[in-house]
């Protein structure tokens, strides 16, 4: 169903609204009211009668179980399962589609099929990386949306789960504080599901909201905002898998300082007469406790080649003015930067490219944070253990070793590596507890010596690793799952049957984790 918005109703709009004509105005002015028009594909039919469309009470059942099947790498076939509500049988359905990286981030019409017809073809390499659903429409509007899939760029495919249930909408949008000549704070509130955000600003000369900053940190309440949408109306919306949800209300951003130029003086970079192609897809990643990796994508203008990239980082806790700084400039075709050490932590950091004094575009801005997750190739994860029990001359023993690839090799020889080493933690049978530290490039197991069986059958050990950088910063896993001779954790322990017989004729009544 479409939302027509009419906000002054003149002779010419009254004639239109007469008609059945629709608008797809996205002017951000508060006062409007609604009626809806026919709707199928991405027509609109003028022979529609709205009045009568009003009156309808009964909703148009939302299709199921949407899913798809690989016909090639490059053709799909999408599936529903459709029950009819009697009241309201459907005259056909729309397929549906969602880029994320399209400016404007609505759901458009990719094709439509008739009444009862449950399948649809998909063709095209432009297919891929986009989202898609299906929703059942008649000539007064549409259905609620199917579950959702996703074309990937290999031309695999994900299907979820989720549905277009409300994902709430984000509140409290305002401007929190002004950082700078041209920096603003703007910050929200938002509760519901989420992977990411996007903000709109509004675009007068188009009459339409366009995209201009997303932000992948599903933690954040707040972003820096710059000249990119000074003196615009602006909205913030949340996405969770490939849903948009409903935008907040906007805010009007103040407008730019334009700084007066100075005929006094004279550039000492060398002169350029072309403007660079912007970079994008500026992306983080973690490859050691205080090392993160910038990384974007270029391409090259056909008639404006770039010489170079520069970076830049903004502390909004730093100081009651803070402004974008220079970090570094990269040589030609070098699309990633490395940050080292806890200076780089909690800013935000931005890119554009550089062809003699001219600069282009920035990228999105992106945040540096403790959160953010270690590269797949680090893989810090919590180790697991095996616990072993024998006898030995002087009474017992127990082996505890770390079974998993835990630090992997990338992390042991990362030129960003200090150290690298085991915590284990083994707790007695009289109750005390010891933690022994051992390195890990040369060891991976510690060894628990006992002079009575008690002592031996009752404990336990449990493990950690320790990630020290060069840079004077540190990282830990989780505790692995603990092992031992106690009942709680004695699961698999090789020979404990043997030297610790008692510990089975009642496990009801044995001691258990604390």
């Amino acid at each position: 169903m479409k939302n027509v918005r009419l906000f002054k109703l003149t002779a010419s709009m009254a004639l239109a609204a007469t008609m059945g004509a629709c608008t797809n105005s996205s002017s951000p002015e508060d006062d409007f009211f609604e009626f809806t028009s026919s709707s199928k594909g991405d027509s609109s039919s003028s022979s529609v009668d709205v009045s009568a469309c009003k009156t309808v009470k009964e909703s148009l059942a939302t299709p199921t179980k949407f899913n798809v099947a690989n016909d090639s790498d490059t053709s799909w076939t999408f599936s529903w399962e459709y029950t009819r509500n009697s009241d309201r049988p459907e005259t056909g359905f729309r397929i549906e589609y969602l880029d994320l990286d399209a400016t404007n981030t609505d759901w458009k019409s990719e094709g439509t099929t008739n009444a009862e017809v449950t399948l649809y073809k998909l063709h095209g390499k432009s297919k891929v990386g986009k989202y898609y659903r299906v929703v059942a429409i008649d000539d007064c509007g549409k259905s609620d949306g199917s579950n959702r899939l996703q074309i990937n760029e290999n031309g695999s495919t994900s299907v979820s789960t989720a549905t277009d249930a409300d994902l709430g909408v984000p509140t409290n949008f305002a401007i929190t504080d002004t950082l700078g000549e041209n920096l603003w704070l703007v910050s929200w509130t938002y509760s519901g599901d989420k992977d990411s955000y996007v903000l709109q600003r509004f675009i007068e000369s188009k009459n339409a909201w366009e995209k201009f900053l997303t932000i992948d940190d599903r933690t954040a309440l707040e972003t820096v905002i710059d000249t990119a949408a000074a003196g615009k109306y602006i909205r913030v919306a949340a996405v969770y898998e490939g849903k948009v949800s409903t935008y907040s209300d906007k805010i009007k951003m103040p407008d730019a300082v334009v700084k007066s130029t100075s005929t006094g003086t004279t550039s000492t970079a060398s002169k350029s007469s072309c403007k660079p192609a912007a970079p994008t897809a500026l992306a983080v990643t973690r490859i050691a406790p205080s090392v993160w990796q910038l990384g974007w994508t270029y391409k090259e203008s056909s008639n404006c080649a770039e010489t170079g990239f520069i970076v830049q980082s903004l502390d909004i806790d730093a100081d009651d003015n803070p402004t974008w700084k220079d970090v570094a400039k990269t040589a030609e075709d070098v699309i990633n930067y490395k940050l080292k050490g806890d200076k780089f932590r909690e800013k935000f950091y931005r890119v554009a490219a550089l062809n003699g004094d001219k600069k282009s575009d920035w990228t999105d801005q992106i945040k540096v944070s403790s959160h953010i997750s270690y590269e797949s190739a680090y893989n810090f994860t919590k180790p697991e253990i095996s616990a072993r029990v024998y006898s030995a001359p002087d009474g017992y023993e127990m082996q505890l070793t770390v079974t998993t690839d835990t630090p992997n090799k990338n992390v042991l020889n990362s030129g960003d590596t200090k150290a690298v080493d085991f915590a284990f933690q083994l707790a007695y049978g009289t109750g005390d507890v010891k933690d022994t530290i051992i390195d890990a490039y040369q060891e991976s197991s510690v060894v628990m010596k006992f002079k009575s069986v008690e002592a031996l059958c009752n404990s336990y050990g449990r493990v950690k690793v320790i990630w020290t950088d060069n840079y004077g910063s540190s990282d830990e896993t989780d505790w692995s799952v603990r092992k031992g001779t106690r009942t709680a954790y004695s699961s698999g322990l090789t020979d404990m049957e043997g030297l610790c017989p008692y510990v089975y004729k009642d496990e009801s009544s044995s001691s258990s984790a604390e």
